[in-house]
């Protein structure tokens, strides 16, 4: 008796190399203020003023950016699964394999974390995609 045991694969085709983004320290003068991502309710008309330094942040997310190579091969992965001709057919990542794949390089999650403990926020975890 001959029994086979198939397992999905992802193909080595969609590994694509980390690259860091972050290559020089987080400072100050070096930030940018991100346009059009304000909550739309909020308004001067809402504006009570300044909150206490105290008021706990209950929840933020950050979202790196992915490279324009990660972003490419995610497109071309999830064509892929979606495609039943392909050896990646409905060949599902754990969080931790997409993590691997297309999430932010370590060294990039350890100045992101390592600047936002500075600013006085606490981390409770980075996803295990490595996302937010």
């Amino acid at each position: 008796m001959l029994l086979f045991v198939c397992f999905p694969h992802v193909s080595a085709a969609q590994t694509v190399a980390k690259r860091v983004l972050i290559t020089q320290p987080v400072e100050e003068p070096n930030l940018t203020t991100l346009r059009g991502n304000t909550y739309p309710l909020a308004h001067a008309e809402y504006d009570r003023g300044a909150t206490p330094g105290s008021l706990p942040m209950q929840r933020m997310l950050l979202a790196p950016k992915r490279t324009p190579e990660q972003e490419t091969a995610l497109e071309d992965l999830l064509d892929q699964q979606q495609d039943k001709s392909s050896p990646n057919s409905h060949a599902w990542l754990t969080p931790q394999q997409f993590g691997q794949q297309f999430g932010s390089a370590d060294e990039d999650l350890q100045a992101i974390t390592s600047w936002l403990q500075v600013q006085g926020f606490q981390i409770s975890r980075v996803s295990n995609g490595r996302t937010a």
